[in-house]
Order: structure tokens, then sequence, then C-alpha cells
């Protein structure tokens, strides 16, 4: 398999890397549309929960105070609203 020319620097280790095979599963999936793949667990674009989530993060982003916290680093258990919405 070819390594992609990359268009941004890296490392002199980083460029002496070939692309990964997953990186080719996973284009491979993309292309064809007609194909469900198990790679890297892509999923149905139509069972993605859009509307769910446009909802939750306009709550979550719609007071300022909130949506500071909420993109600032926190603990690792991350912030307590996400984890109960």
């Amino acid at each position: 398999m070819p390594a992609e020319k990359l268009t941004f620097n890296l490392s002199r280790r980083g460029r002496r890397c070939g692309a990964q095979p997953i990186s080719y599963l996973i284009s491979q999936a993309l292309a064809n549309t007609n194909v469900i793949s198990l790679a890297a667990g892509l999923v149905d674009y139509e069972t993605l929960p859009v509307e769910e989530t446009r909802r939750l993060i306009d709550k979550l982003l719609g007071d300022t105070k909130t949506a500071r916290s909420a993109l600032q680093y926190g603990t690792t258990q991350g912030l307590a609203e996400l984890r109960e919405a």
C-alpha cells in the first residue's frame, strides 16, 4: 500500500512512517457506500443522533458560564451535566 503524500510537517520519524492499514480500510469503506464496514467502528449515518446531540449542545452552550466550564479542561470524570444528559 503506498504512503499518502502529507501536506503538513511531521517529525523526521513521522515522515518515515507510511500510511496505516486502517486508514486504507476506512477510505475504502467511505468510498464504497454499498458496503457496510465495521472497520474502526464506522456506523450508519442514519443512526447517528444528530438532532439529540444538537439539542444537548445548544442547551450546554446556551448559558455562558456553563459553556465556558464545558470548553475548559476538567477532571477525568468530565462535566456532571454531560454525564447526566
